[in-house]
């Protein structure tokens, strides 16, 4: 998909560009304090379409969470490729210290008896590339509904892609009817998992449509 829109600042509150947060995507350049600003504008402005361009951002901590409905954080794709560039496209690179705790995108809804779900979170298009086993975890969905996840992820130390339901909740935490598409590598990061589904003894990953 191309993303000519992107390149605008922002247009009638539909439309926000990372650019607009002062993201550089050189892939040597810190844009932690860039994507910080820029999920937590998504995460304020639900149903708004947060645009990243085909760069590659280098990101040293894990991003804020993705914790309301209808946010949407899209890209322009991604590859894998097993010559040359890793991942190709969007790319969420990270440059932090190994070993660090992930996960560098996670999308939850906040625990607690009083609390619901999330549903309609769009996060499309976009690598997620662990650096060789340097975060543990890629990316984490917990008790979420009517989703739409398209990544590729890279080399996660433990788990790439871990779905799985929060503590509590005032209704079903089941992650459920959701739409993911995965691309998965873990060659440089051989003893990690690509993709986990988990759960509890009243809760779990089900009815959802993976490719």
């Amino acid at each position: 998909m191309a993303l000519t829109k992107a390149t605008f600042s922002m247009i009638n509150g539909e439309i926000a560009s990372i650019r607009d947060f002062g993201a550089v995507g050189d892939g040597v350049t810190d844009d932690t304090a860039a994507l910080t600003a820029f999920f937590n504008h998504a995460n304020a402005n639900p149903g708004v379409r947060h645009l990243m361009d085909p760069l590659v951002y280098r990101v040293t901590a894990p991003l804020p969470s993705i914790t309301v409905s209808d946010v949407w954080i899209e890209g322009a794709g991604t590859e894998i490729h097993d010559t040359g560039t890793l991942l190709s496209g969007t790319v969420l690179r990270w440059g932090g210290a190994p070993g660090t705790v992930g996960p560098m995108v996670n999308i939850t809804a906040v625990s607690g008896a009083g609390n619901q779900r999330i549903s309609g979170v769009n996060f499309i298009g976009i690598g997620i590339d662990c650096n060789s086993g340097g975060l543990t975890y890629g990316m984490e969905i917990k008790s979420a509904r009517f989703c739409n996840i398209e990544v590729s992820i890279a080399n996660a130390a433990l788990v790439g892609l871990q779905l799985s339901v929060v503590a509590t909740l005032g209704e079903g935490k089941d992650l459920q009817r959701c739409n993911i598409l995965l691309n998965s590598r873990q060659i440089e990061a051989p003893n990690g998992f690509g993709l986990v589904l988990g759960g509890d003894s009243v809760s779990n990953v089900s009815m959802n449509r993976f490719q």
